[in-house]
């Protein structure tokens, strides 16, 4: 778990290489005997780096396989799921990114318990397949969700606030809501300069 952790501190920071190494490390010590979700968890985690550094086919067959995994818990494959959305999202392929985030929002409603920021970040990836298949309005509504349930959480200025106003204002751009995307910009601003990363 440590080790899956600095992996996506790693991830976060883009250093994608020091992340899969770190996934992989982190796969290599689980034991046989390892609880399913948490195996799913790593392995899907790992998978994820592995695409981003270009083995795509290969990391979205392991993502897939485990995502309908029967005994993997609901939120794992929730997470498993958006994994894809992110990969569609990465090498810009639309149907899939709206496909994979649609799905873990339909696996999302079947599950008994998800963290609420899951639920945040599922609203954002949902956001971000619907822009990039131009049905902007969905994508206002889910982007607008998103940053209402991280403010709730305490979570209003968080590195995925940040990237979800950016990429929302980029969307009022493109549909010519220039206001909007100036108030999204300006807060992204204010965001950072508090942080002191502005």
């Amino acid at each position: 778990i440590i080790l899956r952790s600095l992996g996506s501190y790693y991830a976060s920071l883009g250093e994608n290489r020091e992340a899969e190494r770190l996934h992989r490390q982190a796969r290599s010590l689980l034991p046989a005997t390892a609880d399913v979700s948490l195996r799913a968890t790593i392995e899907c985690s790992h998978a994820l780096q592995t695409a981003l550094l270009g083995n795509v086919e290969t990391a979205k067959a392991d993502i897939e396989r485990w995502a309908t995994h029967r005994d993997v818990e609901p939120q794992v494959a929730v997470q498993c799921d958006m994994y894809l959305a992110h990969i569609a999202q990465t090498y810009n392929d639309p149907q899939a990114a709206l496909l994979h985030a649609q799905s873990a929002e339909r696996r999302l409603l079947a599950a008994p318990y998800a963290p609420p920021t899951l639920k945040a970040s599922l609203h954002g990836d949902l956001g971000f397949g619907f822009a990039m298949n131009d049905r902007i309005s969905e994508a206002d509504r889910h982007y607008d969700a998103a940053i209402q349930m991280y403010r709730e959480l305490n979570l209003g200025e968080t590195a995925p606030v940040v990237s979800i106003l950016n990429n929302w204002a980029l969307v009022s751009i493109r549909a010519g809501d220039y206001r909007h995307a100036l108030r999204q910009l300006d807060e992204v601003i204010r965001i950072a300069t508090s942080r002191g990363t502005g």
